[in-house]
C-alpha cells in the first residue's frame, strides 16, 4: 500500500545514486545490488533495521565528478525492502521529488547523504484531457505501436529482456485512458522497458511537469531508439556480410565487372548494350538483389552470343531483364509516415474487422519506422464478397500508395 505522502513520510531520506539502467520510476520497481563498500553496507544495515523505509533515488550528471554537485535535483521517492540474506534491495517508486537540502553523515570509513525533499506537482491539464481526449488516445496507440515495432525489429538481433516490454504492451488494454494517473503510470512503465537509455534520456521525463509534454517525449525517444537500433543492425550486418560478388557469371570474373563495368559490354549483341545503358541510368535506384539478378542475366546473355545461337534461353533471360528494368524504380509516391492516420483511414473505410485491421497495422508500423527495410507480404484469405479487395485498397489509400491489381495465376 502506498503511504500517505503528506503525513506519513519522514522528514529526511537517505540518498541512493543509481545508474540509468536501474533508475526506479514512479509506479515501477527496481532491484539494486549493493557492493562491499562500507557506505553501501551501512545503507543495507539501516534499511534492514527499519530506520529508513524510504530512499531518495537519483541519477548523477556524468559531466560533473564531485559530490554532491553531481546529483540531479529531481529524483524519485521509493519504498525500500531489503533481502534478508543477499546484499540486494528492492525499490518501489512512489512519486517524483525535488531535493531541498542535503547533508552528509558518517563514521569510521562510511558516509551517507540525507536529504529533505518536496513532491513535484504537475500542471493542471484537465481542460486538455476534456478537449483532446481522442488525441491522447491516438498518441497512446502510437506509443504502443512503436513498442511493438521495436520488439519486431530487435527480435533475434538485439539482446534485452523482452518480457518487460511485452508486459507494457499487454497492459494497454487494461488501462483507463481517461485517467491522467493511469496514463502517467503507463508512460513510466514504457520508459523503464526501453533498453540502454542514459541520464540525458530519462532525466527530462522526471523534470517535466506537463503530462502532454511527457507523452511527446516518449514518442520522440522511442523513434530515436528505433533509429539507433537500425544503425546497430546495419553495423552488425556490415561486419558479418561477405565481400559482394556477382553470382554465376561464367563469362567474366565478378571482381573485374565491378572495377571496370563498361568492359563487360565490349563486343556484345546490340540488345544487351541497350539493356546495359538503361541499367546504368536506374541502377542507383535499384536494390542490391535486383542489380545482382540483372548483372547475372546479362552475363548469361553475353555467354549465349546472340538470339540465333540459343533461341530458347535467350528469350527467357531477356524477358526477365526487361521486366526488372521496366519497373518504376525512379518513381515513388511519398508514403504516409503516421501509423495513427493509417489506422484512422482503415476505421473510416471498414466497420468491424478489428482483428484484421490491428494485424495490418502491426505489419505496417515497422515499415513506416524504417522505410529502407524490405517490405512484407500481407495475405488476405476468405470467400468472395468478404471485403478482401476493398481492404487492400484501403491499405493502399492509407499508405498513399497506388493500388495495382496483378494476377499471379496462369
Amino acid at each position: 500500500m502506498q503511504p500517505n505522502q503528506q503525513t506519513m513520510l519522514p522528514e529526511e531520506h537517505p540518498l541512493i545514486n543509481l545508474a540509468p539502467s536501474i533508475m526506479v520510476m514512479p509506479g515501477t520497481a527496481s532491484h539494486v545490488f549493493l557492493d562491499d563498500h562500507e557506505s553501501s553496507q551501512k545503507l543495507l544495515q539501516v534499511v534492514r533495521a527499519g530506520q529508513f523505509p524510504y530512499l531518495f533515488a537519483v541519477m548523477s550528471d556524468p559531466r560533473v565528478k564531485e559530490s554532491p554537485d553531481k546529483f540531479y535535483k529531481i529524483g524519485v521517492i521509493a519504498e525500500v525492502l531489503a533481502d534478508i540474506k543477499d546484499p540486494v534491495i528492492t525499490l518501489m517508486g512512489l512519486f517524483r521529488a525535488e531535493m531541498l537540502h542535503l547533508k552528509r553523515i558518517g563514521g569510521q570509513g562510511w558516509g551517507l547523504w540525507l536529504t529533505k525533499v518536496k513532491k513535484v506537482e504537475d500542471e493542471n491539464h484537465d481542460e486538455y484531457f476534456i478537449q483532446a481526449n481522442q488525441h491522447v488516445m491516438a498518441d497512446m496507440i502510437r506509443i504502443r505501436d512503436l513498442l511493438v515495432g521495436f520488439m519486431i525489429r530487435a527480435r533475434g538481433e538485439y539482446k534485452f529482456d523482452y518480457r518487460i516490454m511485452e508486459a507494457v504492451v499487454d497492459e494497454f488494454e487494461n488501462t483507463d485512458w481517461g485517467n491522467k494517473d493511469a496514463i502517467d503510470n503507463y508512460l513510466w512503465m514504457t520508459l523503464s522497458s526501453i533498453p540502454d537509455l542514459l541520464q540525458n534520456d530519462k532525466q527530462p521525463f522526471l523534470e517535466s511537469t506537463s503530462l502532454p509534454e511527457r507523452i511527446e517525449l516518449c514518442i520522440k525517444k522511442l523513434k530515436e531508439r528505433l533509429k539507433l537500433l537500425e544503425i546497430q543492425k546495419q553495423n552488425i550486418s556490415k561486419d558479418n556480410r561477405p565481400t559482394r560478388r556477382f553470382r554465376r557469371v561464367p563469362v567474366q570474373d565478378a571482381k573485374d565487372q565491378e572495377t571496370d563495368p563498361d568492359e563487360f559490354i565490349n563486343g556484345v549483341h546490340d540488345d544487351i548494350k541497350k539493356r546495359w545503358e538503361k541499367f546504368k541510368v536506374i541502377r542507383d535506384f535499384m536494390n542490391e538483389d535486383a542489380c545482382d539478378v540483372v548483372m547475372e542475366d546479362l552475363g548469361k546473355l553475353k555467354s549465349f552470343g546472340s538470339p540465333q545461337e540459343n533461341t530458347y534461353e535467350w528469350s527467357k533471360y531477356m524477358r526477365r531483364v526487361d521486366f526488372i528494368l521496366g519497373l518504376p524504380w525512379k518513381e515513388e509516391t511519398v508514403q504516409e509516415g503516421d501509423i495513427t492516420k493509417v489506422a484512422q483511414i482503415l476505421d473510416e473505410d471498414h466497420y468491424g474487422l478489428v482483428h484484421e485491421k490491428d494485424s495490418i497495422c502491426d505489419q505496417v508500423a515497422p515499415r513506416l519506422l524504417n522505410p529502407d527495410s524490405k517490405g512484407s507480404i500481407i495475405c488476405l484469405v476468405g470467400p468472395p464478397g468478404t471485403g478482401k479487395t476493398s481492404l487492400a485498397k484501403s491499405v493502399a489509400k492509407a499508405l498513399n500508395r497506388k493500388y495495382i491489381r496483378m494476377s499471379l495465376g496462369r
